[in-house]
């Protein structure tokens, strides 16, 4: 009983491992009609930032894409549309998190604070937010 627990638990394991090796962080550099290109690495500052590693990568962006934002812990989930997402891009840096299937995004999460940049995108449901 005990050896089935473990080997399910090292299964479990590798499953999550292979699921979280299908997102992308950074930053949000380009986005064009079919395609979107985002900024991962350099994040650090220091001496650290001489050894980061600076890429870019480019994703295919289908119809349809699932684009989403929260604001804070406590706050639901707001729905973007792409046009927005780019209006956002040209104003401010975007950080975000790409979820994808080899080189096509299925999902993208806009992260970022309330008050700064990305995290002002379609804020009209708390406007006492001051």
């Amino acid at each position: 009983m005990l050896r089935q627990s473990l080997v399910g638990g090292v299964v479990l394991l590798l499953a999550c491992a292979v699921a979280l090796a299908e997102e992308t962080r950074g930053v949000i550099t380009k986005v064009q009609d079919g395609s979107v290109t985002v900024r991962t690495g350099g994040f650090t500052r220091g001496k650290a930032a001489e050894d980061a590693k600076v890429e870019e990568k480019t994703f295919k962006l289908p119809a349809g894409v699932k684009i989403s934002r929260t604001a804070g812990k406590d706050r639901e989930e707001v729905k973007l549309t792409l046009d927005e997402l780019k209006t956002a891009v040209k104003v401010t840096n975007v950080p975000v998190t790409v979820s994808h299937d080899d080189d096509s995004v299925t999902e993208i999460k806009v992260s970022g604070g309330g008050r700064t940049g990305a995290g002002r995108i379609r804020n009209k449901d708390k406007k006492d937010d001051k």
